[in-house]
């Protein structure tokens, strides 16, 4: 299929389950030298920004300027004409659109004749199919104007197929694999002093947050950090009900985010709908971190061993970031990394072990591993991360691994890298030694496994048979 600019591959079945080549045809010819547009009335979403680095588009954000639902409809009006006199300003030849809002594609048409007549891709979330989006009038005959409509995942084909979205438009581009998030800015993440739970949340319908607030409750202990919209969340009363263990931090600048989510000690990600794909589990697998996720069928299918899940009850919410935080804290090992900044380990290297207990690692064999611009940044393993290992009473494994930019260098001409095999060896060293110190102690002690939730099932017989 080839239309609106991008040039897919089409499977038999009528949706395309693979972009198998994508390309933004006619920039030799296009009428202006802007990039493709994409518009979200959202504050940020990770996935557009991803997909910026492969397609190359201008992104632009028109977020919500009320947070109160009831306003809703005249931040909708605020919205779309701020999206119209950008449009018509910047003159794009592509538009892509985050949906939902579906109404963007009624929107977008109407500019198109005042815009230069560009091509339209609806990146359609799965929200964008439930019935709250679909039964205002013209949405799917909106969506099928667009040049191609991008669904996240396969869930999506059978729900599409059924409200009658065109099939031969369709392509399925899934959200991007976890990356390594860049450290951020530790400053939110130092203002706590013991370790936490992040829970990025917008304050949608799909978010059972009085519930979380429940499991809060059944937690003391644990202490529940949630992004978002603060105005909001006090506009919907939960903060107002929120036990002193759960703090609102208000929306955050992404290097504050991406510092709060590499200090925190879990990430929760939670939904009560099929089909939502939460971007907070590709981040929290992104920084390593541990990840505990609502079981639903989707979720479990994209992350299976990779998180744990749970069911959207206080009771099981709570067993399941008390047994996160005890995976955390019962490890027989440890490898330790941290860059070289001013020839010492960088400060936020510094803040996870500033959180940590103190007794954490007695004992427990630790791999220590740096990088730096030059191999004269090698001794800092020995100068800053040692004494700090060493006062933590932990088992520092002899051998330390430091890697330089000249590792990562070939040789022209050469068919093995000059510089890789020698670092492997030195990795293949480290690991062995760790390996082996690992395997000469007993494995440390681990919580008992929680017991299975009992349900309440009513018998077929009794709903059949309900009585009087």
């Amino acid at each position: 299929m080839s239309g609106g600019g991008l040039i897919v591959g089409q499977k038999e079945t009528g949706f395309v389950s693979v972009v198998e080549s994508v390309e933004l045809v006619g920039r030799q010819g296009r009428r202006t030298s802007k990039k493709p547009l994409f518009i979200s009335w959202s504050a940020f979403s990770r996935r557009i920004a991803s997909m910026d680095e492969f397609f190359g588009y201008e992104m632009q954000y028109f977020p919500p300027p009320f947070p109160q639902r009831w306003a809703k409809p005249f931040g909708y009006f605020i919205q779309a004409f701020r999206t119209a006199r950008f449009i018509i300003g910047y003159q794009p030849n592509e538009v892509w659109l985050h949906c939902p809002p579906t109404f963007l594609c009624q929107l977008a048409l109407l500019v198109r004749p005042l815009g230069g007549g560009y091509r339209i891709v609806a990146d359609c979330h799965f929200g964008a199919f439930i019935r709250r989006w679909t039964r205002v009038p013209g949405t799917i005959w909106a969506v099928n104007r667009a040049d191609v409509i991008l669904v996240h995942n396969e869930e999506s084909f059978p729900i599409a197929d059924g409200l009658g979205v065109d099939r031969s438009k369709v392509v399925m581009l899934e959200d991007p694999p976890p990356a390594h998030l860049p450290a951020g800015s530790p400053r939110v993440a130092n203002e706590e002093t013991q370790p936490y739970v992040l829970v990025p949340c917008s304050f949608n319908e799909d978010e059972p947050i009085p519930v979380l607030m429940e499991a809060a409750r059944r937690a003391p202990d644990i202490r529940i950090l949630v992004t978002g919209s603060r105005q909001k969340a006090e506009w919907l009363g939960y903060t107002q009900d929120a036990p002193p263990n759960v703090r609102f931090t208000d929306y955050l600048a992404l290097d504050e985010f991406e510092g709060l989510l590499s200090g925190a000690a879990v990430v929760f990600g939670l939904t009560n709908v099929e089909g939502i794909q939460l971007s907070v589990a590709n981040e929290a697998l992104g920084g390593n971190k541990a990840l505990v996720l609502s079981d639903t069928t989707i979720l479990r299918s994209m992350f299976g061993e990779a998180a744990l899940f749970t069911l959207n009850t206080p009771e099981a919410i709570a067993t399941a970031l008390r047994a996160a935080l005890d995976e955390v804290a019962q490890a027989d090992a440890v490898i330790a990394v941290s860059p070289t900044y001013k020839a010492s380990y960088s400060g936020l290297f510094k803040s996870f072990w500033d959180l940590a207990e103190p007794t954490s690692v007695v004992g427990v064999p630790v791999l220590l591993g740096a990088t730096g611009g030059t191999a004269r940044h090698s001794l800092m393993i020995d100068t800053a991360m040692r004494p700090l290992f060493a006062y933590l009473k932990a088992r520092i494994v002899p051998t330390a691994v430091f890697a330089a930019s000249d590792d990562w260098g070939e040789a022209a001409g050469v068919q093995a890298s000059m510089r890789t095999d020698p670092l492997q060896s030195r990795i293949r060293a480290a690991g062995r030694d760790l390996a082996e110190i690992t395997l000469s102690r007993p494995p440390r002690a681990r919580a008992a496994a929680p017991a299975d939730i009992d349900l309440e099932v009513t018998p077929f017989e009794q709903l059949l048979n309900p009585g009087p």
